[in-house]
């Protein structure tokens, strides 16, 4: 049914999803449910997540004084985003590719 369909069953995750060309990799890690929404949104725009850092970057997404904060660490340097849009566009302006 999905042949020649740009769909396919990601058995991992038991889910339908869109083949994807990722362009760069960056590590991630903190809050479950934050993740899970930052994944997906690092997914739609061509980086493709990993639980251990190798030196491409990592996010720590979590919760702090109960507001979600994103901590991004990329070529020595630290940065804090607020929301995951934030977050998105910095990193839409300054594309990973590794």
């Amino acid at each position: 049914m999905f042949e020649n369909s740009d769909l396919y069953f990601d058995m991992n995750s038991a889910e339908f999803r869109l083949s994807r060309k990722f362009t760069g990799h960056i590590a991630i890690s903190g809050d479950p449910e934050l993740m899970l929404w930052t994944t997906r949104a690092l997914e739609r725009i061509g980086i493709k997540t990993r639980d251990e850092d190798s030196g491409g970057g990592h996010i720590l997404a979590e919760y702090q004084h109960g507001c979600p904060v994103w901590s991004l660490n990329y070529k020595t340097e630290l940065q804090s985003f607020s929301s995951v849009y934030d977050l998105i566009c910095f990193l839409k302006l300054n594309r990973i590719q590794n």
